[in-house]
């Protein structure tokens, strides 16, 4: 399932800024954030989640949600998270859509998910497939790790299209 915010929860946060500057990429981490918390991602293990934007802004803000997780029951943490918080995110798909052109953006994402969940992503019309995919080539990966990105990891996800 790819998951891609489309219309934000807030209006007008900022005059002149439209809402998919900063609320689309928190908007997506709210998202994860509610899948995890929740255990859907726990109940539903079968489900392959695609989120874009490298996870959005839940890259800078992970740490905090250890706080709702050790805030719950030992009984519930077991049931919604029974390999913790750490392994659901990481069993997830991110794309690089937007974040790939962002340095500082792209070496959270790199220090939190593995090479074999990211996937390459335009964000088409609003980047450049090929600032995208210079955005990467910067990022100084071995040939191999790239090779997932732009194609390895979908057809792995997609391989009958492969």
């Amino acid at each position: 399932m790819f998951v891609h915010p489309t219309m934000s929860c807030c209006r007008n946060v900022f005059a002149g800024i439209s809402r998919p500057i900063i609320e689309f990429p928190v908007d997506t981490a709210r998202t994860i954030a509610s899948l995890a918390l929740t255990g859907t991602l726990t109940r539903y293990a079968d489900i392959t989640f695609i989120f874009s934007h490298g996870g959005g802004v839940l890259p800078s803000i992970v740490n905090r949600l250890g706080a709702p997780v050790a805030a719950l029951a030992p009984e519930e943490r077991a049931r919604r998270l029974p390999q913790g918080l750490d392994y659901v995110l990481k069993r997830q798909y991110y794309d690089l859509a937007s974040v790939a052109m962002n340095p500082a953006g792209m070496a959270a994402v790199l220090k939190l998910w593995p090479i074999t969940q990211l996937t390459y992503g335009s964000d088409e019309p609003f980047n450049s497939t090929v600032g995208v995919a210079n955005g990467i080539a910067k990022l100084g990966l071995p040939a191999d790790d790239l090779a997932l990105i732009h194609r390895g990891n979908a057809v792995r996800l997609f391989p009958r299209l492969a």
